[in-house]
């Protein structure tokens, strides 16, 4: 927890000290030439590739300041890829242990390698379309989406107080109130905002004086769901295929299940088999497939428990 802030201030602080640099220089360069900010500072990535490093040129010793800058630049794009790649590799090995849990190494180098290839059409003479278009959507809405849904199902489906439990259990404190304010109710609001003030101010891309045609603009927006639709996709196919009347479907699958805990080696939260619209969570939890499995194994495991401790006694 104490890493989790000391991260977010670093973060914070480093963002508002660039911007003194960043913003001080471009001033510099709009006094200098006689123009407003407004025709210096353009949106998009030429700020970072046209007009900082024309501003570098003017300082004293430039190229030193050159180097300094693009080095940056580059420990700042390969600590940006480190989080996306883990997080990337790690979802498909953590969804399928049994192929390439083993093959962990070669199935990184593969992702690395398919994700350069699909940068190389960002180094054409076009890329910089590419990019622009790219850029203006991804980064948009799905991020934004993606993370109030995270602080919905953790605090209002899994349950921020379970999630308190959890956190003791790994830490041997319970963490502030601040932080249960924060995911129940400051952050999801602030990303609501953040959601709704993004498609209100939303305009079609532009790089210069070219703007998109409507095909160009449909391919951003087919880009910006691409990492959305899979959500409710997937809800549908799971409601869809459990078992029930819809009402106990859809409130199945609104609960965690017995295995979503902790790995501490204890099963005493997992033997746990609420009454819920009248059939127990294992009733309709894990239909389908080798979860079914995996479900059965854990009733057996909580038998064997609930033995062990009747022989105990």
């Amino acid at each position: 927890m104490k890493d989790a802030v000391i991260v977010c201030l670093v973060c914070c602080g480093t963002s508002f000290y660039a911007g003194f640099v960043c913003f001080s220089v471009i001033g510099h360069m709009a006094q200098s030439s006689e123009l407003p900010i407004a025709s210096v500072l353009k949106p998009g990535p030429g700020l970072t590739f046209i007009v900082y490093p024309e501003a570098i040129t003017k300082l004293p010793v430039s190229p030193l300041w050159s180097i300094f800058f693009f080095l940056m630049l580059l420990t700042f794009a390969l600590d940006s890829q480190f989080g996306q790649l883990e997080t990337c590799t790690s979802g498909f090995v953590d969804e399928f242990p049994k192929y390439l849990k083993r093959h962990r190494t070669l199935f990184t180098a593969i992702v690395c390698a398919l994700q350069f290839l699909l940068g190389i059409p960002l180094v054409t003479q076009a890329g910089m379309y590419m990019f622009q278009i790219l850029d203006w959507y991804s980064a948009a809405f799905a991020a934004t989406i993606i993370g109030f849904l995270e602080c919905v199902v953790l605090c209002y489906i899994y349950g921020v107080n379970q999630l308190y439990k959890d956190i003791e259990m790994m830490l041997g404190r319970k963490p502030c109130l601040w932080w249960k304010l924060c995911w129940c109710f400051i952050t999801p609001v602030l990303m609501l905002i953040l959601l709704a003030y993004s498609c209100v101010t939303m305009v079609p891309p532009a790089y210069g004086d070219y703007h998109y045609p409507g095909w160009a603009i449909g391919f951003g927006w087919t880009v910006a769901m691409c990492s959305v639709l899979p959500m409710p996709v997937v809800a549908i196919y799971k409601v869809c295929k459990a078992k029930g009347t819809l009402s106990q479907r859809v409130a199945s699958l609104l609960r965690p299940t017995d295995l979503w805990v902790p790995n501490d080696g204890s099963h005493s939260r997992r033997c746990e088999h609420k009454k819920f619209n009248g059939l127990t969570e294992k009733t309709f939890q894990f239909p389908l497939g080798k979860k079914a499995d995996r479900e059965e194994h854990l009733s057996y495991d909580c038998a064997l428990e609930s033995a062990t401790d009747n022989s105990k006694l």
